[in-house]
């Protein structure tokens, strides 16, 4: 009986050393693990960060969805232009629209303004809707139409159906309009290439697109305000000369005329 007793305490002290070591070597793993993430995460950051450097001139879009914007803080984080969302389809509005544009005044960048296009409703409902929200508070960019759709292309209503809103936008403000889409969709749309410009969807253009916006991250993070607060980064692909002549959108400006069928 004792040496029964002496082996199964000899038994239970070996398993107690294997569960602490196994704990120990545990934990030293999921510190490595969590180094080697964190590192990871680090140089993809800053990765994203070189990347996004060789575009001097980036800005961001603003919507509801972002709460409270501290614009001086977009400004000093280096951004240089935003886009502020006014309304979407015939009915939809951004609650935050109005507080936004106004405390965007003052912070030295520059602002723009856009709608969501919808296919669900007319281009005079649209446009009445916009018109309404923004008044006369559009900013300086150009205005942007943003056509967030699957569809690799667009039937001949659709397109005749962004072509009477990018019309009523240039008769009442003026305005060059930037298409907000994919390649595909902005060849169909457009009519005159000083007056509709091109914002790509994603952080891609076709070869030899230059002088127009892209997507640059859906979800950048950017310091505001003290904190990170994520937004959907865009960036200008292209010099300084073209984008001085991007900043002047007026059609007066630009040759064009306030009527296209």
């Amino acid at each position: 009986m004792t040496d029964s007793r002496i082996t199964r305490r000899s038994r239970l002290a070996r398993n107690r050393r294997y569960h602490r070591l196994m704990g120990c070597f545990n934990l030293i793993l999921m510190i490595g693990i969590g180094y080697l993430l964190m590192m990871g995460f680090n140089g993809y950051q800053n990765y994203q960060t070189q990347k996004l450097n060789r575009y001097p001139i980036r800005g961001v879009t603003v919507s509801q969805q972002n709460s409270y914007v501290d614009f001086i803080s977009l400004a000093n984080a280096g951004e240089k232009f935003i886009y502020i969302r006014a309304s979407q389809g015939s009915i939809y509005t951004d609650n935050d629209f109005a507080d936004n544009y106004q405390r965007s005044q003052g912070s030295n960048l520059k602002i723009g303004v856009y709608h969501s296009f919808s296919f669900n409703s007319s281009a005079a409902d649209q446009f009445a809707n916009f018109s309404s929200e923004v008044g006369n508070d559009i900013g300086i960019l150009p205005i942007a139409i943003q056509i967030n759709v699957n569809e690799a292309s667009l039937s001949s209503s659709q397109v005749r159906s962004v072509r009477s809103f990018i019309n009523q936008i240039q008769q009442r403000y003026d305005r060059r309009v930037v298409i907000w889409s994919t390649p595909k969709i902005y060849d169909q749309v457009r009519f005159g290439k000083q007056l509709c410009l091109f914002w790509s969807l994603n952080n891609s253009l076709n070869h030899g697109q230059s002088g127009v916006l892209k997507t640059y991250n859906a979800s950048q993070n950017i310091k505001n305000d003290g904190q990170n607060q994520q937004f959907i980064q865009a960036v200008f692909a292209g010099s300084n000369a073209q984008w001085k002549s991007y900043i002047r959108p007026n059609l007066s400006e630009n040759g064009g005329t306030t009527s296209e069928n």
